[in-house]
């Protein structure tokens, strides 16, 4: 930090045991989802710590499902948010609308029309029978909850040249 704030390059690196030895990896050379992990981390601890609001677009973007599950449930842990920050975020990850990971009103869809507006509206505002054994996501996959894309299976979109 002191070498930072007089100007300094801050050089970030990872140190990994192959083969019985230590070899050092430049940040460079991490996946993308270690990369991203980083550059989340600080804004996570600051919004908890702080108990503000994160906006994230396309969280599961280079991450594993479950590192994305874990972060959710660090937002949802009373222990790790003492202070009732909020994480809003945008996916197309379906596998996370599940009943023990998001209340109703916690999952939002965004719908195009024909004329490519978007509406915003909530999984609250359909009733769901609790009893349901079909989770959120098949019934999203369905359809019935709307917010699916428009698929023109007679389109020429992917037609390769003749």
């Amino acid at each position: 930090i002191k070498d930072f704030n007089e100007g300094g390059i801050i050089d970030l690196q990872s140190v990994r045991e192959i083969d019985g030895q230590n070899k050092v990896i430049d940040f460079e050379e991490e996946s993308e989802g270690t990369k991203k992990l980083f550059s989340l981390a600080g804004p996570i601890i600051d919004t908890l710590n702080e108990g503000s609001i994160l906006v994230l677009d396309e969280l599961h973007n280079h991450l594993h499902p479950k590192l994305v599950r874990f972060l959710i449930e660090k937002f949802h842990d009373n222990d790790t948010n003492k202070t009732n920050a909020q994480l809003i975020f945008t996916t197309h990850d379906t596998h996370l609308m599940k009943k023990d990971l998001f209340r109703r009103d916690q999952i939002w869809f965004v719908e195009k029309d024909e004329s490519y507006a978007s509406r915003i509206y909530s999984l609250h505002d359909f009733s769901v029978r609790k009893d349901r054994s079909e989770s959120y996501e098949a019934q999203y996959l369905k359809g019935l909850f709307g917010a699916v894309p428009f698929i023109d299976s007679q389109s020429n979109f992917l037609k390769a040249e003749q």
